[in-house]
């Protein structure tokens, strides 16, 4: 992957990762813009349609800097004391499509918190585009593969 463009797009998907893990969310958030969406399908329809399936977050920027901004205070009493996680994303295939670059990926976040260990496996379909000189999310959906939530599961987390 010798392109400028596919370099710089694996180093987006890599940089979420780590952003993630370290919850620095205010830097995650840069990298979206405006327009941009983070979507979460059901476990029933992962590859459903938001506007014909159930899902877990569908959020415009609006939505997701909220989200943002409540785990980031003492609101949100399903992270108090806030998980630990670690995301790790393989597989990371980029190709240039029209007006921007489509990734697929890969991955897990493990979420350890209050003595439970929980694994949620996924894959990432997104869709970025430059902005400003950078790319930056128009679409970050995840795609859970596991069949279920742990019985009381709840995503009070970023994957």
């Amino acid at each position: 992957m010798s392109d400028p463009l596919l370099l710089a797009a694996e180093q987006l998907v890599l940089t979420d990762a780590l952003l993630l893990d370290e919850w620095r969310l205010d830097e995650w958030l840069e990298l979206f813009h405006t327009g941009s969406r983070y979507e979460v399908p059901s476990t029933t329809s992962p590859t459903g349609a938001a506007d014909q399936s159930q899902y877990l977050i569908s959020d415009d920027f609006a939505r997701l800097s909220s989200r943002v901004r409540r785990l980031q205070s003492s609101n949100a009493h399903a992270e108090q004391p806030r998980s630990r996680l670690s995301h790790q994303v393989t597989n990371i295939m980029a190709h240039r499509a029209e007006g921007g670059v489509a990734v697929t990926a890969s991955g897990s976040t493990w979420r350890f918190r209050l003595g439970q260990t929980d694994c949620f496996v996924v894959r990432y379909r997104h869709w970025l585009s430059e902005h400003n000189g950078s790319l930056r999310f128009d679409l970050r959906r995840v795609e859970l593969v596991n069949e279920r939530l742990a019985p009381g599961g709840r995503l009070s987390f970023i994957l």
